[in-house]
This record gives structure tokens, sequence and C-alpha cells, in this order.
């Protein structure tokens, strides 16, 4: 039986990754998870600290702890620099922030748990994950290296999406604007050429 038990934990590990972020759990796009993974480069290179993510569907029935654990001692033979580092793993329902033996000063147990409460569980439920890994990165990178943290409410910037909305809204207003009252519009381009020579007027007399 602990033979079984073994096995089916040495499967349940994924295979060491080839870069920073594994998205097996398919929850990112792939241009946000190159962004990411750029970016969590740059913060290995800028500090000497391996940060790892990587998301799964299930871990096959392992409590993810032991997962983590198991997945963690596993990676580091292939990656040395996960020694100073640390590795994000998340699962539909949990998330676990497996930190190496160099790093602990730094992520803390109460440090961790902030950055998994604060940055992205709660977004994750939200159904914001690109949004919740890149507020979890900016958090990271405060920590790691001794920067002003960034404000908490990322969920509340505007996507890219929401832009555009926002750009074919403003457009459609200024079309109606138009067509309703174009003698305004008249109005406002006539002042504005009015304000432009009255200014060179002024430029040149000085």
């Amino acid at each position: 039986m602990l033979c079984l038990a073994l096995l089916s934990l040495l499967s349940a590990t994924p295979p060491a990754p080839k870069h920073w972020v594994i998205d097996d759990a398919n929850l990112i796009r792939p241009a946000a998870q190159r962004r990411i993974d750029r970016r969590l480069e740059a913060l290995e290179y800028a500090t000497g600290y391996e940060v790892l993510i990587w998301t799964g569907k299930s871990t096959g029935g392992v409590p993810l702890d032991q997962f983590a654990t198991r997945t963690f001692e596993q990676w580091r033979t292939s990656r040395p620099r996960l020694e100073h580092g640390a590795i994000l793993f998340v699962t539909p329902d949990q998330q676990r922030l497996q930190v190496g033996p160099t790093l602990q000063h730094v992520l803390t147990p109460e440090a961790s748990k902030g950055l998994l409460d604060e940055r992205l569980g709660a977004l994750l439920a939200a159904g914001e994950p690109e949004v919740a890994f890149s507020s979890f990165v900016d958090g990271l990178t405060a920590r790691m290296t001794g920067a002003p943290f960034p404000a908490t409410p990322m969920k509340d910037r505007i996507s890219a999406q929401q832009w555009w909305t926002i750009a074919i809204t403003a457009v459609a207003a200024l079309v109606l604007l138009y067509v309703a009252r174009p003698e305004s519009y008249r109005w406002f381009f006539s002042r504005l050429l009015f304000l432009r020579r009255d200014r060179r007027r002024l430029s040149s007399q000085s």
C-alpha cells in the first residue's frame, strides 16, 4: 500500500518546467502568460530569487500541501535556483506558496498568506485570473525588492475590453451630438481657432 501511495504521488508530480509560468489549467491567455513569464524572469535576474507559477485542474487526489512539497523538491533538482525561490501552486479551489529555505526570511508565513489572500484568492474567486496573477506578481516584487507596495484594488483596473467599450461609447455620443446639434460643433471649433490665433498674436507681440 505504501508503494502504491508513493507511486501515485510521483505520478501526480508535473514535469520540471522550462518557463516561469506553467498554466496547465488554462486560466490565462497565452499573451498574458508570456507577459507574466517575462516579469518573473526579470525579477529573478534583478534579485537572484526564482519564482514560478503553476496552475492545474487537480493534484491527482494528493493534498495540495503534500503535492507542493513534493513538486518543489523534484523541480529543485533541475532548477537549483529554487533553493532561493518559491512556487505558487493554484488549483480550482486552493492556492499555496511553497517557499525555499533561503527565501523564508522574506516570504514569511504571514507575508505569504497576505499575498495569497489580498492579491490572489479574491480576484480568482471573482473570475479575474489574469488580474489576480498580475496583482500577485506586483505584491511579490514589492516584497522582494523593498519597493513601495502597489495598491491592492487591482480589480478596479479597467480591462482592454472595457477601454474599447468606453471609446466606442464616446465616439457614438460625439456622432449623435453632431447629428443633433451641428451648430455646437461649429461653435466649438471656431472657439478653438480663435484661441489659437489669439495665442499666436500674443506670442508675436512679446
